[in-house]
């Protein structure tokens, strides 16, 4: 709930003077259901909020439908209301004065701090996000499966490269707003600002869907050259104009999953990204295996319909999530975000490239099986990370929250209960994978097992990478993404050096020893680069000695990146 805000009829009710911080009003307290019937304002007391956003001071909340239920609906700052009034939206409003709103919620003490971030509150948006990665990761373990036992090795190799370069194409197409989005949709929002999130999500797609259908044409048109004469690859030139056909649907479906996620919809957003793709596409592999055959293109067709048939079910959901899209006029974001999105770009290249590189170098060095080899183990070895993937959905958009807002020790509680949390559900499989690798991969068919060894190194890397925590969230949402691009710019040379000296010797454990030492490498140093640049300590088990330095760069407004 939201302590000492105001909820009251614009043209009924106006406090006594002399009230001032959580005694707004004198008179006694109506309930939301005596309200009238709207425009609401909510004004937020003093010290609430960030003194950027202060000016702006209150939220002008108007129903969009009538709800006579007596669940809760969350709102911004967590602000609760029951009854006739629980389906709202909201948009900035200039300055106005109300009524003491705790007693919509009785029971409830007024001084509660609004702006921290319970742990339950926390446990659910993540828990939501958990089943849907869960499911997700069954499903896409499913495809991972029925692709190696329908191609084998060589084959799946082949399919796996073309998913690559579909991946990376779709990277560009996006130009980085993945995280951005969050960011400034998450901020929009909490500051009440709806005409603002409107038009980013509007000049997202714009953006996504022009630039994503160039490069795709591109891909489609350098396919021989890339087929031919860069791998020698047979096959993989039809192959990878269908992968073509993937990359508009596969950038259109993580920008709406990355909406859905700055709007707190964490479950919505992992459904859309990492559940309905794979479903789709299992279903899709099955039919075109049987009506055409196993081969790498019939594997690849089921991926771009499945992405297709994901991206049209990401948009209806975001349809759903916002209904006062259409009624909402906003500017014209795109040259804005087009420029902001730029540093976000640069990290998300870097990032896709880290375990492209050991594709790549294996399909440079003729290894075909050692390409589908490497993608199955690297796979499944990233099971060990989905529950960390699975709460940052939940915990990112309150990263940027609580950084625009100031609360750098609600901010470092939060990290910790991240790692906390990832920690305990990622080490069963770590464990698993340790022990019984042979075994593991032994699922994926006969001519698998030999990847048992190049499992355990790479679950290695990925156990590091939970045990620090969400390190790269925290830069990106408080402003360091250009920190964390140069962290992983130096990572993808060291990732590049350690390919070029460890494949030729051990071609594909080398492959394994070079990712899982890049990996760690890049998640220590942000785990450094948190501590410099926000003095938290995302480790549960250990505490600093100072809280929070708070500099003025890492305060709303501050500047220096």
């Amino acid at each position: 709930m939201l302590s000492g805000g105001a909820l009251v009829g614009a043209d009924r009710y106006q406090p006594a003077s002399g009230t001032r911080g959580n005694a707004l009003a004198s008179e006694p307290p109506r309930s939301c259901e005596s309200a009238p019937s709207g425009p609401f304002l909510v004004q937020f007391p003093s010290g609430a909020r960030s003194a950027a956003r202060r000016a702006a001071g209150t939220v002008q909340l108007a129903p969009l439908a009538v709800d006579s239920g007596e669940d809760d609906i969350q709102l911004p700052h967590n602000l609760r209301v029951t009854g006739d009034q629980a389906r709202l939206s909201w948009v900035a409003y200039s300055k106005a004065r109300g009524m003491d709103l705790s007693a919509a919620r009785p029971g409830r003490s007024s001084e509660k701090n609004h702006g921290e971030y319970r742990p339950m509150s926390l446990l659910a948006g993540a828990s939501r996000a958990f089943i849907a990665r869960t499911t997700g990761a069954v499903l896409s373990y499913g495809v991972g499966l029925a692709v190696a036992r329908a191609l084998g090795p060589e084959d799946s190799g082949i399919y796996f490269l073309a998913i690559a370069a579909a991946t990376m194409a779709s990277v560009i197409g996006r130009l980085g707003l993945d995280q951005l989005l969050v960011r400034r949709v998450a901020a929009a929002l909490g500051a009440g600002d709806q005409s603002a999130a409107a038009g980013t999500a509007r000049a997202a797609m714009l953006i996504t869907l022009v630039l994503s259908s160039v490069v795709s044409v591109c891909l489609f048109a350098l396919a021989p050259v890339l087929g031919d004469q860069v791998f020698g690859l047979e096959g993989l030139t039809a192959t990878l104009r269908l992968a073509a056909l993937a990359v508009v649907p596969l950038s259109l479906l993580i920008v709406f999953g990355e909406l859905l996620r700055g709007l707190s919809r964490p479950g919505e957003s992992q459904l859309v990204q990492v559940a309905l793709a794979p479903a789709a596409t299992l279903i899709f592999l099955g039919l075109f295996v049987v009506i055409l055959g196993p081969r790498p293109t019939s594997a690849v067709m089921a991926y771009a319909a499945g992405m297709s048939t994901a991206a049209f079910l990401g948009f209806a959901l975001w349809r759903r999530a916002t209904p006062w899209l259409a009624d909402t006029k906003s500017s014209d974001e795109s040259r804005n975000l087009a420029r902001e999105s730029i540093p976000f770009l640069g990290v998300a290249l870097l990032t896709l490239a880290l375990p492209s590189i050991s594709i790549m170098a294996l399909a440079l060095a003729g290894d075909e099986s050692g390409v589908g080899l490497f993608a199955t183990a690297y796979r499944t070895a990233t099971l060990t990370s989905f529950a960390l993937i699975a709460i940052n959905a939940a915990a990112t958009p309150r990263f940027a929250d609580l950084h625009a807002r100031g609360d750098h020790q609600g901010l470092g509680r939060s990290a910790r209960r991240v790692t906390l949390l990832t920690l305990a559900c990622s080490l069963p499989p770590v464990i698993l994978f340790w022990t019984l690798p042979d075994i593991v991969m032994g699922f994926f068919g006969p001519g698998f097992v030999v990847g048992g060894r190049c499992l355990a190194i790479l679950a290695t890397g990925q156990l590091v990478n939970v045990v620090t925590g969400s390190v790269s969230e925290l830069l990106m949402m408080s402003g360091r993404e250009r920190a964390l691009r140069a962290n992983l710019g130096g990572s993808v040379v060291l990732s590049l050096v350690l390919h070029a000296v460890l494949v030729p010797l051990y071609g594909l454990t080398g492959a394994a020893i070079a990712s899982a030492t890049t990996v760690a490498t890049i998640n220590l140093v942000s785990y450094g680069l948190v501590r410099h640049h926000l003095s938290i300590n995302t480790l549960p088990l250990f505490k600093l000695r100072r809280t929070s330095r708070g500099s003025a760069a890492d305060r709303p407004g501050g500047a220096g990146r």
